[in-house]
């Protein structure tokens, strides 16, 4: 018995799963980085050629066999991978993987993890080996030897499992060490939506952190979530939006009406005097120094996740705010019902925001029962956490909800805008605020401006006192959108 039957391997996997990515490309490798490394292969040969994509994947490179051919030659990897110790025998090895090994993309996930598997069960082989020869030696320890395979036991359990546990007091570490990078100005402490009232109740988007932005429809959530994309994208901050209900054009309109101060039917139809084309085309090169990108397909949450990661790869920074527009257009991965599905996605889109370390938000429907958009002379009744369409545990995993209303049945104001209430109806470590009043000034209220020519909302102009502001907050901030 030769050592490949030995020890647990499968090199005819190990060609599956590289042909199998060389046939997927980008969108393939992503998925597998976060669980396999080179080190992981059996063969070396292929554990190379692994590496070699990943490093290629970093740097944004195509991954296309004669890009991936050229890059092995470059890299003086190509006789690495040969069977045969030359150039021609490394190139006759990827098309034999291209051709006999990438019928099956479908299956990458299920490759990685058995190659991940073998390898880890040779690990537990190789620490078997080593305990088993210090056990025999004349001046073994066994308490010694106990500790020492512990300690390597419990190492390879945190590996296998992806368990980040760490001490309570090196957490701290980080997170002192993190504030003072803050008060030095060396890292910021969220993304700032671009509305003081907003962000001072919740600290501002942090990285790791689901919002909910809930209002019924035709009240602006999709337009107030444009704004914030813009906001945030204008500051250098990457930015993915995910259209499940507009298409690019759609999407793209609004973001150039909102630039430009171009009425958006305007745009649209393109018959614009000469002002205009100035102010469309200055506006078209502001967006196009953005990192923002658009998605307009209902798409899987890991889809996202995959996307982000490319855009990661491209932009040299993962995307600091993923929005998704919205949450009952989205697709579900499992789930036997409509609640177990709608819970499913939303603790989707809490576990990407996460392991990204970006802010997520998602805009969600409001049941049509419950919540009730003004009329004329009327504020209507604005909506609670309950009236999340379909909730089942959206509120629970969401770190920020906020709500929208639209109170007056949306008349214009003297300044062309129409008012929108708004409310933080979660935030944790933040502040909940209570909803405005059309009668008096509710400390604490955000009352926004919505300007529906170019589907933009702006800051208001209204102070208003917070009450009991805590300790290290302003005590008075503009109301915004």
């Amino acid at each position: 018995m030769n050592r490949a039957d030995a020890i647990p391997a499968d090199t005819v996997l190990e060609k599956n799963l590289l042909g199998a990515l060389l046939g997927a490309g980008a969108a393939g490798l992503v998925q597998v980085t976060g669980i396999l490394s080179a080190a992981d292969f059996f063969t070396p040969a292929h554990g190379v050629l692994f590496g070699a994509l990943v490093a290629m994947l970093n740097s944004g490179s195509p991954l296309e066999l004669a890009s991936v051919a050229a890059d092995l030659r470059a890299s003086g990897k190509m006789l690495a991978i040969s069977p045969y110790g030359t150039d021609r025998g490394g190139a006759e090895f990827l098309s034999e993987l291209v051709e006999a090994y990438s019928f099956d993309t479908a299956s990458i996930m299920y490759y990685a993890k058995r190659v991940r598997a073998l390898a880890d069960l040779r690990r537990l082989h190789k620490l078997g080996e080593e305990l088993q020869r210090e056990a025999t030696a004349n001046d073994a320890d066994p308490g010694s030897l106990a500790a020492d395979a512990m300690q390597a036991l419990h190492a390879l359990g945190d590996s296998t499992t992806g368990a980040h546990v760490v001490h309570g007091a090196d957490a701290v570490d980080s997170a002192i060490e993190h504030a003072d990078a803050i008060r030095r100005g060396e890292a910021n402490p969220a993304l700032a939506t671009g509305f003081p009232g907003i962000d001072h109740a919740t600290g501002g988007l942090q990285p790791g952190a689901l919002w909910i932005l809930g209002a019924a429809t035709s009240i602006g959530k999709s337009a107030l979530a444009h704004t914030i994309a813009q906001h945030v994208a204008t500051r250098g901050t990457g930015v993915l939006i995910v259209s499940a209900e507009m298409n690019r054009e759609s999407v793209a309109n609004r973001l150039l009406s909102a630039e430009s101060g171009i009425g958006a039917m305007r745009l649209r139809t393109g018959n614009l005097h000469q002002e205009e084309l100035q102010a469309r085309c200055a506006a078209r090169e502001n967006i196009a120094s953005w990192r923002l990108a658009i998605l307009d397909r209902a798409s899987t949450i890991p889809d996202v996740s995959i996307r982000a990661a490319l855009l990661a790869a491209k932009w040299g920074q993962t995307p600091g705010l993923i929005v998704l527009d919205y949450l009952q257009l989205l697709t579900p991965c499992r789930g036997d019902n409509r609640a177990q599905e709608i819970s499913g996605i939303v603790w989707d889109c809490k576990r990407m925001a996460m392991e990204l370390g970006c802010a997520v938000l998602l805009l969600s429907q409001l049941n049509r029962v419950g919540a009730r958009p003004g009329v004329q002379g009327d504020e209507g009744t604005p909506p609670s956490l309950f009236d999340l369409k379909e909730s089942g545990d959206t509120e629970n995993h969401a770190d920020v909800v906020i709500l929208l209303h639209r109170p007056m049945n949306g008349q214009l104001d003297t300044a062309g805008t129409i008012p929108v209430w708004c409310k933080v109806a979660k935030a944790r470590d933040g502040l909940v605020t209570p909803w405005p009043s059309g009668k008096s000034i509710v400390p604490g209220s955000i009352v926004l401006r919505f300007r529906p020519g170019v589907v933009r909302f702006e800051t208001s102009a209204l102070r208003v006192a917070l009450h009991g502001a805590a300790d290290g907050w302003p005590t008075s901030f503009t109301s915004a959108t």
